[in-house]
């Protein structure tokens, strides 16, 4: 019986050691590159110009290099009227969070709102809108 007690109190203190080998194990994997600011920035401007001249949200997947935009109301074909990158950016070390400030011509009339776009550029560029107020 003594033999156990020791072999579990030898087990209880090297439990959290091994609980921290891993933590650290994992932390040292691969980690996210950080975000190119000026390229986020021209990567958004350029994909909400497609959405204004009224092309298809896949028109920009042909660019050089490739972007990835996802809008709820281009992608249910609402037309772009007008955008303004209202600013501050936030650059999170990943990505840069970019407010802009958006008129939509939508069935109900025309809809002005203020929404955050989520812009990566590695490995690829990635735009997603973060919240809308419509």
């Amino acid at each position: 019986m003594r033999t156990w007690e020791v072999r579990g109190s030898r087990a209880r203190c090297l439990l959290p050691l091994a609980v921290v080998v891993c933590a650290v194990g994992v932390g040292c994997g691969r980690r996210n590159s950080p975000g190119d600011a000026p390229l986020a920035r021209q990567s958004l401007t350029a994909a909400l110009e497609s959405w204004k001249a009224g092309d298809a949200p896949t028109k920009i997947r042909d660019n050089t290099p490739p972007i990835v935009m996802v809008d709820p109301a281009w992608d249910k074909g609402q037309k772009l009227e007008s955008f303004e990158i209202v600013g501050p950016e936030v650059d999170d070390g990943t990505n840069l969070v970019c407010p802009v400030k958006l008129v939509v011509d939508d069935p109900r009339g025309k809809l002005t709102a203020e929404v955050k776009y989520i812009v990566g550029t590695s490995p690829k560029i990635t735009i997603f809108r973060h919240r809308s107020s419509y």
